[in-house]
């Protein structure tokens, strides 16, 4: 018999109706919920990341391509809070443009697969898929703006 047996713990924190206890069983359930899936989502999306930030090159420059696929990118990329500072200069520095630099400015801070996985519970899958999209279309409408 294991030291961390869950359904002991959870019995024990089903009869004790206390408000510490509750809040124990919810931040546990959490824990359960959102740990494995962010650290498998985020292992897949390091094993592909090569594809989904191929190398940048100044023929890449402000396309439209560019801007589509990097507001998609975006989007689906975790990263914490301005990590996307130096992610964007360095593609910069490699030749990307200001329209697809815009296009990530805008998406890899707002939103990522992750989060969206995370608070699945919470919300409907309607309003999660417009949110994401929300967010990539608005990440190519900056990289056209960012572009003229």
């Amino acid at each position: 018999m294991s030291c961390f047996n869950i359904e002991h713990i959870f019995k024990t924190l089903k009869e004790d109706g206390n408000l510490f206890n509750r809040w124990l069983k919810a931040l546990f359930q959490l824990i359960v919920d959102t740990i494995p899936a962010y650290l498998i989502v985020v292992a897949i999306l390091g094993t592909v990341r090569a594809w989904i930030f191929p190398a940048v090159t100044p023929a890449w420059g402000n396309s439209i391509l560019a801007i589509i696929g990097l507001s998609i990118a975006g989007t689906l990329f975790v990263i914490p809070t301005a990590g996307e500072v130096p992610i964007i200069q360095t593609l910069m520095a490699f030749g990307l443009g200001t329209g697809p630099a815009a296009a990530l400015l805008i998406t890899l801070p707002s939103v990522s697969i992750v989060s969206l996985l995370l608070v699945k519970r919470a919300f409907s899958t309607r309003v999660l898929v417009f949110v994401g999209c929300s967010v990539a279309v608005i990440g190519i409408i900056s990289g056209f703006i960012g572009m003229a």
